[in-house]
């Protein structure tokens, strides 16, 4: 399991997940000001 943190947009997530095998979990913040994710975004 790969625990993703710092990860607050879609494209650094996407590059994180393929980077990197197995199950992944995103905290994502929305302190950098930018609007939520979707769960289809993730």
């Amino acid at each position: 399991m790969v625990f993703v943190q710092g990860a607050d947009d879609a494209e650094t997530l996407r590059k994180v997940c393929a980077s990197v095998p197995g199950p992944h979990l995103a905290n994502v913040s929305q302190a950098s000001g930018r609007p939520g994710l979707s769960a289809a975004e993730c």
